[in-house]
């Protein structure tokens, strides 16, 4: 997911210091998710899925608490909150924006 800079930043990143100049785009990637993690002035690009069921806990903002997401991730696909809470931000986030399986779905690479 691409995210584009909504206002002129400097973000520390693996060891450096980045410029970020506002409508600056940053192709999706390790350091893309880091800065919607970490509440950088960002926004994401690409449209949000659309969800097909609504879930009982809301989106949580991409600058929100981790508990947040893990509430949101574990109401969303149906999982156990303390798996889910093993998972980072990013990852959560990301789970976030897939789709939930289907009840009867077979894991990914296993046929039915």
């Amino acid at each position: 997911m691409t995210v584009r800079v909504t206002e002129d930043c400097r973000v520390a990143y693996e060891g450096g210091v980045h410029v970020l100049a506002e409508g600056e785009e940053v192709p999706g990637g390790e350091f893309a998710n880091y800065l919607l993690a970490t509440g950088a002035p960002v926004a994401s690009t690409e449209d949000q899925p659309q969800q097909v069921e609504q879930t009982g806990v809301p989106r949580p903002a991409v600058n929100a608490a981790k508990a947040d997401w893990v509430a949101h991730v574990a109401d969303l696909h149906g999982l156990d909150h303390d798996e889910v809470n093993q998972l980072t931000k990013p990852a959560l986030i990301e789970l976030a924006d897939s789709p939930p399986e289907a009840p009867n779905a077979a894991p990914t690479g296993e046929s039915v």
